[in-house]
């Protein structure tokens, strides 16, 4: 299903495209304090553009037609254009010539926005946003929750153990103890190994291990001081 973003940059014509800088400045700024956002995507340059970088495209340019405009001028590039993000380069499609600087104030503070600009032929047109893939995604770490269970009553049983996470490459050992019932939440690559064993003379535990909320171990109750484990070392 086409999304209401992109069907209007589907839908989007420019009879004669800008045949200058100063002409798609004008454009721009008609098109924004009109809040036409149909004209406003003609403007660009989509080759190269994804299915999803065209919707926040078009998304932002709905945002921005929405506020308090002062000024929309033609100006130098102050910021940089390529970023790299996750693996991902971000870079524009045509070789940028300038901006198109949008001034506007909100909630008495005075923001300014530039958009690049560049050159396809005799024609001017602003600058879509194209992604390439350099390096493999970095995984997202994944959310690791050690609980303890067993005898509460008359006395709560008690242990100590340790745990080894790999987070961002290094491998962290944690010790913890305490009272049944006790939850440690951790945020890691990876839970390479668990380990929990009994210390009062009294009662049973278990140990219950959920990944991202979904239960990764469950031991069975034990009433002995043998350790119990998960994963290996």
């Amino acid at each position: 299903m086409i999304s209401h973003w992109l069907a209007l940059i589907v839908a989007s014509t420019v009879v004669a495209p800008p045949q200058s800088p100063r002409e798609l400045q004008e454009r721009f700024e008609q098109a924004l304090r009109a809040r036409d956002l149909r004209q406003l995507v003609a403007l660009y340059h989509w080759e190269g553009v994804s299915r999803d970088m065209r919707n926040q495209t078009a998304m932002m340019l709905d945002e921005l037609s929405r506020k308090p405009i002062r000024s929309v001028q033609t100006g130098r590039l102050s910021q940089r254009q390529e970023s790299i993000i996750d693996g991902v380069r971000y870079r524009p499609n045509l070789s940028p010539a300038g901006a198109i600087v949008v001034t506007y104030a909100e909630n008495d503070i005075t923001e300014r926005i530039e958009l690049p600009y560049g050159r396809s032929g005799q024609h001017f047109w602003l600058c879509g946003i194209v992604e390439e893939r350099i390096a493999p995604p970095k995984p997202r770490p994944r959310r690791f929750g050690l609980s303890v269970g067993g005898t509460a009553a008359p006395q709560p049983a008690e242990f100590t153990g340790f745990y080894v996470i790999v987070r961002d490459g290094q491998t962290i050992r944690k010790e913890f103890q305490g009272a049944v019932g006790l939850t440690r939440q951790v945020l890691a690559d990876e839970l390479r190994y668990c380990e929990v064993r009994k210390t009062s003379p009294h009662g049973a535990i278990y140990l219950l291990i959920t990944a991202d909320g979904q239960t990764l171990f469950e031991s069975p109750l034990t009433e002995q001081p043998t350790p119990i484990t998960y994963g290996s070392q």
